[in-house]
């Protein structure tokens, strides 16, 4: 259950939330008018407010003052202080820390038990939450479509002291209209379920009103929680009954009840959880035409309208699916928020999908049984099917995942890639044992923002990993998904046993001159370490080396099949392949190989770059160089999480000043690069002044130590989630230039850069230029004389792919530029 977001209020509510509220800022006004903004944290059966400084608040009932409070001696209720808020988000000086009281105070968890139960019973007439909770009968729906035409009733509601003030057309859009884009929704009421059903269900609202209620909104609210809103409804459907409509037109359950009322009302509740406070409730106590009325919920009835929540509280009458959020923190947090809308709708006015498990219930989905596959799937994004993973020794218990992105109905979820859900038809979301639970691939399901599983996080979902794939029972599913794609519209995944052999890359060794860098008309070796996976010996396995890529020409593999022999359960063995690379190959290519393990038609793969030329992963070893392509800790690949590495580099010529120029970068951001990032330090160590932190994808400047060592340092950390590609950059060394030149005295721009065929140099005047293009290693490959002019266009068709330096020469002036040919 959840009320109808209060951005309906006229005391506009900042930030949407279903009725489970974690914190939200809401606004209500204090008896002399001024507003003041308050968190909410609850659900509609029990809500404690706070004040953005964090104490508690409540509002007393004799003055109608919003006060601090503190709680009872006996933790039973909460007491209004002589201290009243006035926080405001706009102004500290509103806030305070010196009340005298801690922060967050609740009564106990008996007490508010106690309440939410009592809130139940005003509502539904129901002795305890968890009674409310299984009425939803989602049990009893197995195996049949929820399809059709489908007919509820929505009734908008006024006060003499809270008047209307849209026509009823207003929410005939809302709920029936079929291009409903009106205060940015993405339909109506019907659209959505039309869109999220695939067309099976067309459900429309008949409007009725505006029915003027007999009382004053404030008599109502003066009334015990829910009751004024049922006196209201039952006034209300006996006017219908007056005007002639016919109750049994409207769509109705097997025992004659109607399926869903919509109570609109305007009014804006001073009081969180009581009096006419949005809610879901059970109203039996009206019978005509042979039906009577049963579920109804109330929403807001002012602009500007929104479909979340009211969506939501249908998916209660329609589908009969429970909330799957906590209606208190006694089992811990809901573990799911905005990825399914029975928890948290996401954004108003596009609320999300419901939960897959919930859409296969009512028959709006599809799921493919994969117990028995091996195999590579392909899973489009956002579509109304999903695999599903049965327990066979139990058939209420099973997993189901599907690819999600942040589009369409989805485009307010908080994570993309596949979601992995673990559904037990005989849980429930209120305990430690779920119903419909979320599997988090980062383990903690406080944080959405890594629930989903792709490619760059965990490697796998089996018994071993964390979190695991076991049952319920603590025993094992068998459950192994793997190799996992990037997020996509057709993510890709492996699932089944896997390989029988697993293959690893290990590293390059014995190139011919010994200097541990690969340069062309080298042979060197490449290395993979080989595990049997399987409990019984391995006696049939092949593993194969290729290169593949745009660069494959440049390779031959001198022993591209290898027959290993035995290899022992939980055996690991390493095998090298030998790699013969073409004299011209130039430095700084880019060279991919795949390496393939097979047996028993079970192949496992894994691909790896690496680059020719002086390549330098990051690491804490000090290294002298002038000419070097400089990587991140991970290479070609993803960086890991959690790392620290500090490393300085030295020019290898005493009278040279090292430089950076970075070509790629791609650091995870945060706020303040709090998350990853690197920094350069002018010097041999970090002792020296502090420079920027760089993250993003923003390319750091160039940077040219001036230390008398002419050294630079660099540090760089990754926390503790994500990665990201990291950098490619070019170390290289400055000298003293000769001949009075001026470095950087002139303006040249080279487009495009990377290129392929051809570049653009325009100069900042018309003059007399030299061009001269010159591989890693400083050999000239061009020279071109541009005689007064200020544009040159350059053919570089015959130039393989590799990074060269462009140098300009005019005059006394001269500067160099980074040129990359793909």
């Amino acid at each position: 259950m959840k009320f109808l977001s209060t951005l309906f209020f006229a005391l506009f509510i900042l930030t949407l939330s279903a009725s489970n509220y974690h914190g939200e800022i809401h606004q209500f006004k204090q008896p002399d008018g001024t507003v003041v903004d308050v968190k909410l944290y609850g659900s509609e059966f029990y809500i404690r407010a706070e004040g953005l400084d964090g104490f508690t608040l409540i509002r007393d009932k004799a003055t109608n003052w919003i006060y601090y409070a503190n709680v009872s001696s006996d933790r039973t209720e909460l007491v209004a202080t002589d201290i009243k808020y006035l926080g405001q988000q706009n102004n500290i000086f509103s806030l305070r820390s010196d009340i005298g009281l801690p922060q967050h105070l609740d009564i106990s968890p008996e007490s508010y038990n106690k309440i939410m139960d009592d809130n139940a019973h005003k509502m539904f007439n129901q002795p305890s939450m968890a009674a409310v909770q299984k009425g939803y009968g989602n049990q009893n729906r197995a195996d049949k479509v929820l399809e059709g035409n489908l007919k509820g009733l929505c009734i908008v509601i006024d006060f003499s002291d809270e008047v209307n003030p849209l026509g009823i057309e207003e929410y005939e859009n809302l709920c029936n209209g079929l291009n409903y884009t009106k205060y940015s929704n993405n339909g109506s009421l019907r659209q959505y379920y039309l869109d999220v059903s695939g067309g099976l269900l067309d459900y429309e609202n008949v409007v009725y009103g505006i029915f003027r209620a007999p009382k004053t909104f404030q008599e109502y609210d003066d009334m015990p929680y829910a009751q004024g809103a049922q006196e209201i409804l039952g006034l209300t459907l006996k006017w219908i009954d007056e005007q002639g409509f016919d109750f049994s037109n409207l769509s109705t359950d097997e025992n004659g009840t109607i399926m869903a009322i919509n109570m609109m009302y305007t009014g804006n509740p001073p009081d969180w959880a009581q009096g006419m406070w949005y809610h879901q409730g059970y109203y039996g106590a009206f019978q005509a035409d042979g039906v009577r009325t049963g579920r109804y919920n109330t929403s807001p009835a002012a602009a500007p309208l929104s479909i979340g929540t009211v969506v939501h509280e249908n998916g209660h009458m329609i589908g009969q699916w429970p909330d799957t959020y906590k209606y208190d923190n006694k089992t811990g947090p809901d573990g799911i928020g905005a990825f399914d809308v029975m928890c948290a709708t996401g954004p108003e006015h596009n609320p999300v999908l419901p939960n897959p498990y919930f859409i296969n219930r009512v028959g709006w989905g599809h799921a493919l049984e994969v117990n028995d596959l091996n195999t590579r799937l392909r899973d489009t994004a956002n579509i109304y099917s999903s695999y599903i993973y049965r327990n066979k020794a139990n058939e209420r218990e099973f997993y189901i995942f599907q690819n999600r992105l942040k589009q369409g109905r989805s485009a307010g979820i908080p994570d993309e890639g596949l979601t992995i859900w673990h559904i037990d038809r005989d849980g429930d979301n209120q305990t430690e044992h779920h119903e419909t639970y979320l599997v988090h691939n980062n383990n903690n399901i406080n944080e959405h923002s890594g629930a989903c599983f792709r490619k760059g996080r965990n490697e796998e979902f089996n018994f071993d990993s964390t979190p695991n794939s076991d049952w319920y029972d603590g025993n094992p599913s068998g459950l192994r998904l793997w190799n996992f794609g990037e997020k996509n519209a057709e993510m890709q995944y492996s699932i089944g046993r896997g390989p029988a052999i697993s293959v690893e890359y290990l590293s390059h060794t014995n190139d011919s001159n010994g200097d541990g860098q690969i340069i062309g008309g080298e042979t060197f070796d490449l290395n993979v370490n080989l595990t049997n996976l399987d409990l019984g010996l391995s006696t049939t396995s092949v593993v194969r080396c290729k290169a593949v890529g745009p660069n494959a020409s440049y390779v031959t593999v001198i022993n591209p099949e290898i027959q290993p022999g035995d290899i022992e359960p939980n055996a690991t063995i390493s095998v090298s392949f030998q790699i013969s690379l073409e004299p011209g190959t130039p430095d700084y290519t880019v060279l991919k190989f795949r390496f393939e393990a097979e047996e028993d038609d079970r192949i496992a793969f894994v691909e790896k770059e690496i680059s020719t030329g002086f390549v330098y992963l990051m690491d804490s070893i000090q290294v002298s160089s002038c000419s070097a392509l400089y990587l991140d800790p991970g290479g070609l690949d993803l960086y890991d999480n959690n790392i620290d590495y500090v490393q300085t580099f030295y020019p290898a010529d005493p009278n040279g000043k090292v430089s950076v120029e970075f070509v790629e970068f791609n650091v995870e951001f945060g706020s303040g690069c709090n998350n990853d990032y690197l920094r350069v330090f002018n010097g041999p160590d970090i002792s020296g002044a502090v420079p920027k932190k760089y993250c993003g994808e923003t390319l750091p400047p160039k940077i040219v130590s001036t230390d008398p060592s002419g050294a630079l340092t660099f540090q760089f950390h990754s926390g503790l989630f994500n990665v990201s590609p990291g950098w490619k950059a070019f170390i290289n060394c400055e000298f003293p230039l000769k001949n009075n030149k001026t470095k950087d005295g002139l303006i040249a721009n080279i487009y495009p850069n990377p290129t392929h065929d051809k570049i653009h140099i325009t100069f900042g005047k018309i003059a007399n230029y030299n061009i001269t293009i010159m591989d890693m290693m400083g050999n000239k490959i061009k020279d071109y004389d541009l005689k007064n002019d200020d544009v040159l266009t350059l053919p570089l068709n015959n130039l393989v792919s590799g990074v060269y330096n462009v140098q300009i020469v005019s005059g006394q002036n001269f500067t160099t530029k980074k040129l990359i040919i793909q």
